[in-house]
């Protein structure tokens, strides 16, 4: 089996489901990937586009914190968590 290059290690790849509040089998569903792929990411690390959606879906969650902390943004908006587990279409 030829291994793909990995843009994300096992630590980023677990720090992001941490981050997110996303079991592995929650990040499977998201992501559109089989289980076994999503612990098999756990273990050798992501590809490039699971790296960028993890990361995206990271980047909204910094910018809510941001938001509940007091520090404005310019139009006054940030990404309530309620929002983003929407996107992810994880529910509450």
């Amino acid at each position: 089996m030829v291994r793909k290059k990995v843009h994300m290690t096992p630590q980023q790849y677990q720090s992001a489901l941490t981050t997110l509040g996303l079991t592995t089998e929650q990040a499977a569903r998201w992501l559109g990937i089989g289980r076994s792929t999503a612990f098999r990411y756990a273990v050798d690390g992501a590809p490039g586009p699971v790296a960028r959606a993890l990361g995206m879906a990271v980047a909204c969650v910094g910018v809510n914190r941001l938001g509940r902390s007091g520090l404005d943004h310019a139009d006054g908006d940030y990404v309530r968590h309620s929002d983003l587990t929407a996107a992810l279409g994880l529910g509450e």
